[in-house]
């Protein structure tokens, strides 16, 4: 691992970190996190928590770490949060955790008032500060959850917030230089303020796909997804590793049989038996 970088895995580390950052006087942190979005496991998780104020580079390991000392650095109201689009951010911290992403200065709406024509952070900073893009192919499968961590895997996730203090710094120039300060603060305001709903609806139930299906095979649909999430949830594993998506529509609309889906070598013999004949049971 980097040297420059403090890998915080345990609350006395961290819990000295935070009051480290307090008695310094920082008023101003640049935040980002790495998560688990039903990729390698079941569910939503929360991975690293990697912060920078300007002297010391921390990524805190919140599977590890108390979740009060977290949410600290999410509540605090003595810093300031620099984040570069936080609304997936702040839908996982409240939705999994109950925790408020508080005093957010985030640079998207900075970047969407300046009519970017690329607005992903990468992009961005090329365009702005010269800085070459990463190669990330390598960590967009990566899973986040395991332990240990990878050393260039904790350089990657290190990078983004290495950069937000001088981004933020050339784009609220450009923002002054448009008139666009005050309208910057408003949508700032209403994008780190928007309410998040306590539940939200799964991207596979919002496909065309799903949406243009008969009443009767929504219902169907609805029923195998139910159970497919049951032994997801029972072995870890994203809902679509136990029975794919597509296999899913092709039962619905009778062009498989039960029979025929792919199970994962982590599910028991009886345990597939059992949820074939489940399927069996919602489609006759």
């Amino acid at each position: 691992m980097n040297e420059h970088i403090r890998f915080l895995d345990n609350d006395q580390a961290t819990a000295a970190w935070l009051d480290d950052i307090k008695a310094r006087g920082v008023r101003e942190i640049a935040v980002d996190i790495e998560g688990e979005f039903n990729l390698h496991r079941y569910g939503e998780h929360l991975c690293l928590v990697q912060v920078w104020d300007g002297e010391v580079l921390a990524i805190v390991d919140p599977l590890v770490v108390d979740l009060a000392l977290v949410r600290e650095i999410f509540e605090s109201g003595s810093f300031r949060k620099i984040v570069y689009d936080c609304s997936s951010d702040r839908t996982l911290l409240y939705r999994r955790y109950g925790i408020h992403f508080n005093e957010v200065c985030d640079l998207m709406p900075a970047v969407v008032l300046l009519d970017f024509q690329k607005k992903g952070l990468a992009s961005v900073l090329s365009s702005v500060l010269h800085i070459e893009e990463k190669p990330k192919k390598k960590f967009q499968q990566y899973d986040w959850m395991s332990r240990p961590i990878d050393a260039d895997a904790l350089e990657y996730a290190a990078a983004d917030v290495l950069h937000l203090f001088t981004l933020k710094e050339e784009l609220f120039k450009r923002l002054e230089e448009e008139g666009l300060s005050d309208e910057y603060e408003r949508q700032n305001s209403e994008v780190s303020s928007r309410p998040i709903p306590k539940e939200g609806t799964p991207g596979l139930l919002k496909k065309k796909r799903f949406l243009c299906m008969p009443k009767h095979g929504k219902e169907c649909f609805l029923r195998l997804f139910s159970i497919r999430d049951e032994y997801a949830r029972e072995l870890d594993l994203p809902p679509n590793r136990v029975v794919s998506n597509e296999e899913l529509f092709l039962l619905v609309a009778s062009r498989m049989q039960p029979n025929g889906i792919r199970v994962p070598k982590r599910m028991h013999p009886s345990q597939a038996q059992e949820l074939r004949h489940r399927f069996t049971e919602v489609l006759n």
